[in-house]
C-alpha cells in the first residue's frame, strides 16, 4: 500500500490516549477526513515490488502540437510564454484501471508520472507510431485480439511503443488489489462511510505515492495533476476524494476525443494509453498467478518490462487490509468519545 502520513487535523483531546496500533496518529490533531484516516495504516503490512531501473527524460518537445497537458501548463504558469520553465513543478500522472470488483478478481490502478513538456512529445510520437499500422489509438483489452500482418509486426509495435514510454515517463505508479481480501477485511460500513470501493482506494493509494515521490524526492512544491481514464465506476468518488485532499483530478477521454452535451470539445489524453497498458499487463500477470496452479517460469514479455521500469506498483495484503479497518474501528471510538465530551462540556456550561 502508499506509504501515507495520518491525518493533517486532529486536535481532539483522547486521541493520544486511545490504544491505537498506528503510532503516528499521536502526532496530529482533529478530526480526520476518511482519505486521510487511510494514510495512518498504509505503512504496514503490505508488500510491493520496488523497480530499479530508470528511463531518461525527453528534453526537446515537439513544436507544433497541442494537447490538453501544455493547456493545463500555460494555466499553472504566471503568463503563457514561460509555460515551458515550469516543467519539473509540473507533473502529471496517467493512470488507467483494469478489473472491477462486481465481476474480477483483481483491481489494477497503474500508470505513469512525467513533466508537461514529455507528454506533449510523447503523444504526437505515440500517434505516429500507432498510424503506421492503421490504428487510431491502443487499448489493451483490444489487442489481444488483434491481428497483424504476422507476430513480428506485433511484437514490432509494442517492442516501438515501449520504447516510447521508456524515453518520456520518468515513473511508473500503481497499485493492486484482490478483491476477496478487500472484503474480506473491510466491512460495509467502513465502505460507505469512508467511500471506499476496490477503485477508489487503490486510485487514492497510486496518487499519495506519487504525491510522496515528487514533495519528498524531488523536491518538488506544487502538486502534480492527475488524469485518469474516464468512466470507471467509483469515479465521482475518487474525484470527491481527492479534489477534498487538495489533489487536481481530471477525468478525461484516453483514446478518442468527444464531445460534451453542450458541445465542447473533450481532447483525448494520449498517455493514459500507456497507462492502460501498463494497468493491463499487470491485471493478467495478478489473474494467472491466482488462477494457475504450477508458477510460469517466465512472465510476459511486457510485464518484465515493465517490472524493470522505475517506480513502485503496490500490492496490498490481507493484513495489512486489516489495518484499515481497525483504523475504523479506531476512528469510530474516537469520535464516539468526541461527542460524548462535547455533550458532557455543553450540559455543564
Amino acid at each position: 500500500m502508499a506509504r501515507i502520513s495520518v491525518a493533517r487535523n486532529c486536535d481532539r483531546s483522547g486521541l493520544r490516549n486511545l490504544s491505537c496500533p498506528f503510532e503516528d496518529c499521536s502526532r496530529f490533531k482533529g478530526k480526520p477526513s476518511p482519505a486521510a484516516r487511510l494514510r495512518a495504516c498504509s505503512r504496514r503490512s503490505d508488500s510491493s515490488n520496488v523497480s530499479n531501473n530508470g528511463s531518461n527524460l525527453l528534453d526537446s518537445p515537439i513544436e507544433g502540437e497541442y494537447y490538453a497537458i501544455e493547456h493545463v501548463a500555460k494555466t499553472a504558469s504566471v503568463s503563457s510564454g514561460d509555460w515551458r520553465n515550469i516543467r519539473f513543478g509540473m507533473f502529471t500522472a496517467a493512470f488507467d484501471a483494469s478489473g472491477h470488483e462486481s465481476d474480477q478478481l483483481i483491481m489494477v490502478v497503474a500508470g505513469f508520472v512525467a513533466p508537461a513538456d514529455a507528454w506533449i512529445g510523447f503523444s504526437k510520437l505515440w500517434k505516429d507510431r500507432l498510424a503506421r499500422d492503421g490504428l487510431e489509438y491502443f487499448r489493451m483489452e483490444e489487442f489481444k485480439y488483434w491481428r497483424l500482418d504476422d507476430e513480428a509486426r506485433r511484437r514490432a509495435l509494442l517492442s516501438d511503443l515501449m520504447t516510447l514510454i521508456r524515453a518520456h515517463a520518468s515513473r511508473k505508479f500503481g497499485h493492486v488489489l484482490v478483491i476477496k481480501d478487500l472484503n474480506q477485511a473491510l466491512s460495509d460500513e467502513l465502505k460507505r462511510d469512508w467511500h471506499i470501493n476496490a477503485y477508489t482506494l487503490a486510485g487514492m493509494y497510486s496518487v499519495i505515492d506519487v504525491d510522496e515521490w515528487a514533495k519528498f524526492t524531488e523536491k518538488i512544491s506544487t502538486s502534480p495533476e492527475y488524469v485518469f481514464e474516464e468512466g470507471d465506476i467509483g469515479q465521482a468518488k475518487l474525484y470527491q476524494e481527492m479534489t477534498n485532499e487538495g489533489f487536481i483530478a481530471d477525468f478525461r477521454p484516453g483514446k478518442l476525443n468527444r464531445k460534451t452535451p453542450s458541445g465542447n470539445l473533450i481532447q483525448a489524453f494520449v498517455p493514459l494509453q500507456a497507462a492502460d497498458f501498463i494497468a493491463g499487463e499487470y491485471f493478467m500477470e495478478e489473474m494467472r498467478r491466482l488462477t494457475e496452479h504450477s508458477k510460469r517460469p517466465n512472465p510476459r514479455w511486457a510485464f518484465g518490462e515493465f517490472e524493470s521500469f522505475m517506480g513502485v506498483i503496490r500490492h496490498s495484503t490481507l493484513e495489512g487490509l486489516r489495518g484499515i479497518q481497525k483504523m475504523f474501528e479506531m476512528c469510530k471510538s474516537l469520535d464516539s468519545r468526541i461527542i460524548s465530551d462535547d455533550t458532557q462540556n455543553e450540559q455543564k456550561r
